[in-house]
Order: structure tokens, then C-alpha cells, then sequence
């Protein structure tokens, strides 16, 4: 059964802020570089704990930090004061329903989040009428694999860990539908990243009876999914896109 994202979210929002998946210098650096703005005016939408919103402020003027939970707000601007950075504002609303005017944002960005959207569709449409002509667009988020029955079984692994899961698309659609919301697509790279097993269930605060099912499923999935985990038995693979486009 599906969930709100912000009710699940919402109790979770602090352990967000600590996790090191989302909060990798490393990987935050290099998304500002592959964007390399210089000022303007951003919005991240998904924000979550603010971790893209925080790594994108030093080089732009200001960032509105988008989400459905109120309470991942309140961390983003606690913690956006703990930092000294003064550019940072909060804004509640669904990723379909952006509150900026038409063409008056110079970029967006979402990453890690769209996987909990209800209609991407919307998102990305919505996201090219805010975008100002030249805008840039730039999203990371989990995929599945190209094959219909593993992408199947992959999202339902998806929600036993987290009700709200909606869908984790496909490389060859997040493509497609970018270009369909009237997008150039720049640069698109598919990655792998590596999770601790236990840190990942912890994060939504999983009941062990779900956990032993989780694991019972990574370890005896399909071909497929089999080689796209590589589970261990205490770390897996999830596999992710990268995908940075402009507004014509």
C-alpha cells in the first residue's frame, strides 16, 4: 500500500541529514561543476535535508529549497543558518505544482526524489515553464534496469522498504520524457552506487519482519536484478541516472 511521502519523510527527516549517500562532498561538488553556474536564481526541488541546495549556494545568488515536508524544511533552514548561508529560502509544494512564475528561475535541480513523484510528467513540464529560455536542468535519481519484469520486481523491492516509493524509471524514459517536456538533453550518465545494507533500512526505520524480507528478495531475485544488486549479504548496488538538459 502507497504512502505519503511527507508523512514518511517527516519522521525521518534528521536521519536525512546525517546520511552519507545524501550528503557526499564529493559527489555534491561535482554536480555543481558539471553545471557550473555563475549566480541567478535556483530552486531544489525534492530538497529533502537541503544537502544539493547547500552544495549549489556558494555559486549562485539564491536558492529555494521545494518539498511537500514541512518538517525536512525546518532541517534545511536550521541547518542552512548553521552554515552562514543567507541565500537559502524554503518553499512548500508538490514537485507538480511549482509556485514560480513562468521562465523566472535561471536552474533546477532534483536529485534523489523523483522516484516519490506522482506524475513525473507534470514535474518536467512544470519544470520547463518555470525555467527561464537557456535554463538549466539537472537530475540524479535511482533507475531500473532497461528490462520490463526486473523494473517490475524492482519497484515492489523498492516500496518494502519505503511505502512511499512511487516508481524508479528507466534510463531510456527519464530520456525520453525529458526531451517530451521540450528539453536538449546535455549530458546523461548512467551510474552505480554502493549501499551499506543495514544503513539504508535504518534510514526509514524499517520493522525487522520487513528487513527479512528485503533481504530475502535481494538474495534470491532474479538473473537480472541478481547481477544490478550484487549483494553481499551487507552491501548492494542501486543503480542511478544523471542527466543535466537545457531550456531552448
Amino acid at each position: 500500500m502507497k504512502s505519503d511521502p511527507a508523512v514518511e519523510f517527516g519522521r525521518e527527516a534528521e536521519k536525512y541529514l546525517s546520511s552519507a549517500v545524501h550528503s557526499d562532498a564529493t559527489t555534491l561538488a561535482a554536480l555543481v561543476d558539471l553545471v557550473s553556474p555563475n549566480g541567478g536564481w535556483i530552486a531544489d526541488v525534492g530538497t529533502g535535508a537541503g544537502h544539493l541546495a547547500f552544495a549549489f549556494a556558494k555559486r549562485v545568488n539564491r536558492v529555494s529549497a521545494c518539498d511537500v515536508t514541512p518538517e525536512v524544511l525546518d532541517v534545511v533552514l536550521r541547518e542552512s543558518a548553521s552554515r552562514g548561508l543567507n541565500n537559502i529560502d524554503v518553499v512548500q509544494c508538490r514537485a507538480e505544482q511549482l509556485v514560480f512564475d513562468d521562465e523566472s528561475l535561471d536552474g533546477l535541480g532534483c536529485r534523489i526524489a523523483a522516484h516519490h513523484f506522482d506524475d513525473v510528467g507534470a514535474f518536467l513540464r512544470e519544470s520547463y515553464r518555470v525555467l527561464k529560455p537557456e535554463g538549466w536542468f539537472l537530475l540524479v535519481d535511482t533507475v531500473s534496469p532497461e528490462d520490463d519484469e526486473a523494473a517490475l520486481r524492482l519497484n515492489h523491492f523498492e516500496t518494502l522498504r519505503d511505502p512511499s516509493h512511487r516508481k524508479n524509471l528507466k534510463v531510456s524514459e527519464w530520456e525520453q520524457a525529458v526531451q517530451l517536456a521540450g528539453f536538449t538533453v546535455e549530458k546523461l550518465v548512467h551510474g552505480i552506487k554502493r549501499l551499506d545494507f543495514d544503513d539504508w533500512v535504518a534510514r526509514m526505520s524499517v520493522p525487522m519482519a520487513k528487513v527479512h524480507e528485503i533481504r530475502d528478495f535481494m538474495q534470491e531475485s532474479n538473473p537480472t536484478l541478481g547481477s544490478y544488486f550484487e549483494f553481499d549479504g551487507q552491501s548492494f548496488n542501486l543503480h542511478d541516472v544523471t542527466l543535466l538538459a537545457t531550456k531552448p
